[in-house]
């Protein structure tokens, strides 16, 4: 059968669809996005079939049941042009302008460019159905519907717009003759290539970078500044420049602050939540100690504590760790600073006499010289007593909301309202009773790095020594005052393992410490408590090295040979460290 002559009218369709039908079109919908259009040649009232021939194309004839929900119905007008004027049978004016109105709203379009755009596929190939057009890819789906209505503008999504800019951008910035000087000493470059892509950033930021960090400045192409970046799995990629913070006015930098912490509180956290995640696990904001976790000797030790065997840890962590005499004129590795030589030499005698040692730690902003912090915790007891006679105390506002702060240079902070603030008087109390412990003499105060330090200049004023553990403690295991693992130390090969991070030392050395709402990881009291049994723990084992040097370590009936632990290891290259460490350094 050819193609249909005359004009298409849709007509309601009957509730009782019967012998009525015949000659008529019809459009049966086979599934949300296909319908077929026949011609209704007959109906058999003795089997219910009907009759019908496809309009679209020569087939044979079907013989389909039909519901009245299913169908819609149309009848054959004959155009005005072939009626014939001379049989005195005029159209009337109101038949007329109905069938203006009817042209009127077939050529209407029925939705916007905008909403063409939009489209997804389903949809689309049902428009394509009900418009007679062919159902093909989503952008041609998306160009005819445009073509049909006459409707303006481009037919691509918002995300579909972003790759074409960035693949024309990409192919002018390998068109600007530096470029084409660079890839012209590569032979059968490929930007995908991670051999080539590091060849070619090393040879563009030589020509291109500024500094001794060699920075390149982002490129201009079609109005838009464009960032090349290397990466690792992929190789070249260009990427939109962002703004720098630096080059922010005050409040858009606010603005930028905000939506993150919006996101943050309410995507990412009921994210987890709903996953049966901690909202802040132990280890958060320190791949470093992520990283570390995979290192052999951290995993014994944890197995070790988690087993009761506490002493046994801290000896092999000791042994393992190769530490230098505290003698600095006898060292050949590590800090020989002769003011930190003096701090171990206190901090060692004072745990060997079972002098007193309170350590504090807070949570909050450092800004200059000023430790606003909202929380306060601390433990203090005698360097070799248990833990069940340490006295630990909390001060905090952490259930207090972030607010702004504004401070000179306009510069925004966000931080909660600092216990100095809100809490002058409790905080007075928390360190009077610090004070008056102290005050039996001989007693050390001391903090694990940070702004801890400014924040006891400015409210503790009794006459204990103020020692920053954190500092001492990589002088005595012979590392740099950084944390860097020096050269010739023993650990050098295995440097990745290496962190005094109260994340790791908190998950290898005190898997057993029971936590609550108030004592876990991050808050002020429990940080303490982890600092104390490191510290102490590290001088214990250092003494009873230096009684009894050829202790042999047993673990599970054999004897754990501390020079094959040294072996060479470092983390996965794909772990969050080493990818943002590697990210940090390549992008330009």
């Amino acid at each position: 059968m050819g193609a249909i002559q005359g004009k298409l009218v849709k007509v309601p369709t009957p509730k009782e669809v019967k012998s009525e039908l015949e000659g008529k079109f019809i459009d049966v919908v086979r599934s949300p996005w296909h319908k077929k259009r026949y011609k209704v040649l007959g109906y058999d009232s003795d089997t219910d079939l009907y009759t019908c021939a496809p309009t679209k194309v020569e087939g044979p004839l079907e013989h389909i049941k039909l519901k009245a929900e299913n169908i819609t119905v149309y009848v054959d007008v004959i155009p005005v042009e072939e009626s014939s004027e001379s049989e005195g049978d005029p159209m009337s004016e109101d038949e007329e302008d109905d069938d203006d109105d009817e042209e009127e709203e077939e050529v209407s379009a029925p939705f916007t460019a905008e909403d063409v755009r939009m489209m997804k596929q389903p949809e689309l190939r049902a428009h394509c159905v009900t418009y007679d057009l062919k159902r093909d890819t989503v952008p041609k789906m998306k160009e005819a519907l445009m073509n049909k209505f006459g409707l303006k503008g481009s037919n691509l999504s918002d995300h579909q717009q972003k790759v074409e800019e960035k693949r024309k951008a990409t192919a002018a910035f390998f068109q600007l003759p530096i470029v084409v000087a660079i890839i012209s000493t590569i032979s059968n470059f490929n930007p995908k290539n991670p051999r080539h892509a590091e060849l070619f950033m090393k040879e563009y930021r030589k020509k291109e970078g500024k500094g001794p960090a060699e920075y390149v400045d982002p490129v201009s192409i079609n109005g838009q500044l464009w960032n090349m970046s290397l990466y690792s799995r992929c190789g070249l990629l260009l990427e939109r420049a962002k703004e720098r913070r630096a080059d922010m006015t005050s409040e858009k930098r606010q603005g930028v602050r905000d939506a993150f912490n919006k996101y943050h509180h309410e995507v990412t956290k009921p994210k987890r939540a709903r996953e049966g995640k901690p909202l802040r696990n132990a280890g958060a904001g320190s791949p470093k100690a992520s990283a570390a976790m995979d290192w052999e000797v951290n995993k014994i030790c944890q197995e070790m504590c988690n087993e009761g065997d506490d002493d046994l840890a801290f000896d092999l962590y000791w042994g393992v760790a190769g530490a230098p005499s505290i003698d600095p004129k006898e060292r050949t590795f590590g800090c020989r600073d002769a003011l930190f030589a003096a701090m171990a030499l206190l901090l060692v005698t004072a745990y060997a006499l079972n002098l007193g040692l309170a350590i504090v730690d807070g949570e909050g902003p450092t800004i200059g010289d000023i430790a606003m912090f909202y929380e306060i915790g601390g433990c203090w007891g005698y360097f070799q007593d248990g833990m069940e006679s340490v006295v630990t105390d909390l001060l905090s506002s952490r259930y207090l909301p972030k607010t702004p702060h504004f401070f000179d240079g306009g510069r925004t902070y966000n931080f909660r309202t600092p216990l100095a603030d809100n809490r002058a008087g409790e905080l007075g109390g928390f360190f009077s009773q610090l004070g008056a412990w102290l005050a039996k003499g001989g007693s050390i105060l001391g903090f694990w790095g940070g702004g801890d330090g400014k924040f006891i200049d400015a409210h503790h004023h009794s006459n204990a020594t103020v020692l920053n553990l954190l500092l001492v403690m990589r002088f005595i295991l012979g590392l740099e005052l950084n944390g860097a693992v020096p050269v010739g130390h023993p650990l050098y090969l295995c440097r990745d393992g290496i962190s005094l991070s109260t994340d790791l030392i908190g998950r290898v050395f005190c898997p057993k410490l029971a936590q609550s709402e108030n004592f876990k990881p991050h808050f002020g009291d429990y940080d303490a408590v982890v600092t104390r049994i490191f510290v102490c723990g590290v001088l214990a084992a250092r003494q009873r090295a230096l009684k009894n040097p050829s202790r042999k370590l047993i673990w599970k009936g054999k004897e754990l040979d501390v020079v094959a632990l040294r072996a060479a290891w470092e983390s996965s290259k794909y772990s969050d460290y080493k990818t943002k460490r590697r990210n940090k350094r390549r992008r330009t």
